[in-house]
């Protein structure tokens, strides 16, 4: 059995990072510290990784070297089927304050590139 993990996220506001992030993934927010220094979002069922946000001073200044890619279309499905339900999904997170990046379809493969609102990289397929 592997190792419990939890995936701590830097950022400027962990409240709203946090809301953000329990709606990509249908995860809760489980608490917000009182001073807004962190914030926890936990999968309900009790089966993906706790997230952490926490609060630093300095803003994001590079592309990150690891990002998240989150499923909403059935796994290996074709591009024609999958698209039509990311692209969806990616115009709900840009309403939310991501924002798309890139769109890439390939013979068996679509997904969409977006950052979150604070620039942090995701891939929604």
């Amino acid at each position: 059995m592997g190792r419990p993990m939890q995936i701590a996220v830097d950022c400027s506001d962990p409240a709203r990072l946090a809301e953000f992030w329990a709606s990509v993934l249908d995860y809760e927010v489980l608490r917000v510290d009182e001073d807004g220094e962190r914030a926890f979002v936990s999968d309900p069922a009790g089966t993906g990784p706790k997230l952490l946000f926490h609060r630093v001073p300095e803003p994001k200044a590079v592309k990150s070297r690891l990002h998240l890619d989150v499923y909403v279309s059935p796994w290996g499905s074709p591009p024609a089927q999958s698209k039509p339900i990311v692209d969806a999904e990616a115009e709900r997170l840009g309403a939310m304050g991501a924002t798309q990046l890139q769109a890439f379809e390939k013979s068996d493969d679509y997904f969409v590139v977006m950052s979150d609102p604070e620039g942090n990289e995701f891939c929604i397929a």
